[in-house]
């Protein structure tokens, strides 16, 4: 067990692999992904007015689509920013305390070259480039938090 976070998920584990696979003998499925957004020292945040907090962008893998284009996709939908050098990190492996299950989810690294205008949508109200010593006017995930902390190792260590 990596973290357990205060609304009873589980960060179970963390493998550090490109492309996102779930390990051979998993039954548990590969179900989403995040991208840890980073330009210029600060990452790219969305608020969840729904769960009233900050967050990374991401979400569920669709049907039709890799992985890959489902992080591109959410990044899309959530912040309005068009996402560029998507480097995967990993997979993680997660339990969801209120649906009684395991999934892992993909890990993405992620930058954009120009800032587009950001459009409200059925869950995002607003965007922000944050860095770790500002403050937030609303609580950052658990999760996200964990996220952008180990991509910051993952991204300096070399196989």
């Amino acid at each position: 067990m990596l973290k357990r976070f205060n609304n009873g998920n589980i960060l179970v584990n963390f493998i550090r692999c490109d492309p996102p696979a779930v390990p051979e003998d998993e039954t548990i499925p590969l179900t989403w992904a995040m991208v840890v957004i980073k330009k210029e020292g600060r990452y790219l945040l969305h608020h969840n007015f729904t769960r009233k907090q900050w967050e990374c962008a991401g979400g569920g893998w669709e049907e039709g689509e890799t992985i890959e284009e489902c992080a591109i996709r959410e990044a899309l939908e959530e912040t309005s920013q068009k996402i560029t050098d998507l480097k995967s990190l990993g997979v993680f492996k997660l339990y969801l305390k209120k649906h009684d299950r395991y999934e892992y989810g993909a890990l993405f690294m992620a930058t954009f070259d120009e800032y587009l205008p950001f459009k409200v949508n059925d869950e995002s109200d607003r965007i922000k480039l944050w860095h770790p010593n500002d403050t937030l006017d609303d609580r950052l995930s658990e999760l996200s938090m964990w996220m952008i902390f180990e991509s910051q190792d993952l991204t300096t260590k070399t196989d």
